[in-house]
């Protein structure tokens, strides 16, 4: 447990001071800086347990005041950005991190009177077990904000966070249970809340870089779709008809229901009749309404091809799709495919079925 509680301590401070070293700094990396800082300090009281340290063992435990609290301020900046932090959540995680110092105060205090504090550091515990409990609902709740709206990097990276919160926790409480006797549950609980604590950590750092990344190459789009105004003639269309693109295959807009060409016009800022020029004489397309509705086909034929969706109504996978009712979805999709929905998901999933009979026979 040494060597885990040492590297603990390592990749704690390692991230801390990646925080430090980033130049535009952002509220949500000075709380993951103190976040670490924290459990730097977790790690370290680990580590001097049963040392000669005496009284100084209490004040490096106060100085791990900011985890559950400090994580939840990091999901919600992480999630809804700076934006999602006012005074009130500030307050409420320094009255948690108030609490979490007066509690090793008291257990210090236990150590010179034994018999000081007793019923007043019982209650404090209590409280913090059940804000902490609070804190960390919370937390997993910021990962599940707008879930079903979420769309490609989005919600690949809310589902990255929840997979590793959540994991940790089940590990902690689930897990620990499944795996424990009352004789070596200490050591497990020990053991799994450090490997959590670690790959919380490591995967929060990935979340910062991927989301910064994200930011840049917004800010790069939104210089793109700048460059467009003073673009002359037919650069001007290859760029916007790139942005276009962009938006509607990379970011997969064509999945937002209702979605027409005056809302790609205002994003870009440009007159709805260039969109549409750009998309015949570019993208070669029958129209804007044409083009959306063959990407959402694809986007629909994959999502029949799957197994996993064959319990799925064709309305669900039409609205998936971004069709807003089953009549265009069926009506689109057997314009392009020569099939309804429900017939071609029948004919590829009998194929699909048969083709392993086919190959054993033949043999």
């Amino acid at each position: 447990m040494t060597q885990l509680y040492t590297l603990q301590l390592i990749i704690s401070l390692g991230l801390l001071i990646a925080q430090l070293w980033v130049r535009d700094k952002q509220p949500l990396h000075l709380l993951f800086a103190l976040f670490c800082g924290s459990m730097a300090m977790c790690a370290a009281t680990r580590l001097s347990a049963g040392s000669s340290l005496g009284d100084y063992q209490f004040l490096i435990a106060m100085g791990g005041f900011a985890t559950c609290n400090g994580y939840w301020l990091v999901a919600r900046a992480l999630h809804r950005g700076s934006d999602g932090l006012a005074l009130r959540h500030y307050l409420l995680a320094a009255s948690v991190a108030l609490m979490i110092i007066l509690s090793h105060g008291f257990s210090w205090s236990q150590q010179l009177a034994p018999d000081t504090f007793l019923g007043t550091r019982s209650a404090l515990s209590e409280m913090l077990n059940l804000v902490s409990s609070t804190l960390l609902v919370l937390s997993v709740w910021e990962g599940c904000r707008g879930l079903r709206r979420a769309r490609g990097q989005q919600l690949q990276q809310q589902l990255l966070f929840l997979a590793s919160f959540c994991g940790g926790l089940l590990a902690c409480t689930v897990v620990l249970k499944l795996i424990s006797t009352p004789q070596n549950e200490g050591y497990w609980h020990h053991l799994l809340a450090t490997i959590s604590a670690i790959q919380i950590m490591l995967v929060t750092q990935i979340l910062i870089l991927w989301k910064s990344h994200t930011a840049k190459s917004g800010t790069e789009a939104q210089g793109l779709a700048d460059s467009m105004v003073s673009a002359p003639g037919h650069e001007n269309d290859m760029l916007l008809a790139e942005e276009i693109t962009r938006r509607l295959q990379q970011q997969q807009q064509y999945l937002q229901p209702n979605l027409r060409v005056s809302d790609i016009a205002r994003a870009l800022d440009v007159p709805e009749y260039r969109v549409s020029r750009v998309m015949r004489e570019q993208l070669r397309a029958q129209n804007f309404n044409h083009h959306v509705n063959t990407l959402r086909v694809y986007h629909a034929r994959a999502l029949l091809e799957d197994p996993a969706n064959r319990h799925w109504p064709v309305a669900v996978v039409g609205m998936e799709s971004g069709f807003a009712s089953v009549g265009p979805f069926t009506r689109a999709f057997k314009a392009e495919f020569g099939q309804t929905p429900n017939q071609y998901r029948v004919s590829y999933l009998s194929e699909s079925s048969s083709s392993p009979t086919e190959l054993v026979c033949s043999e």
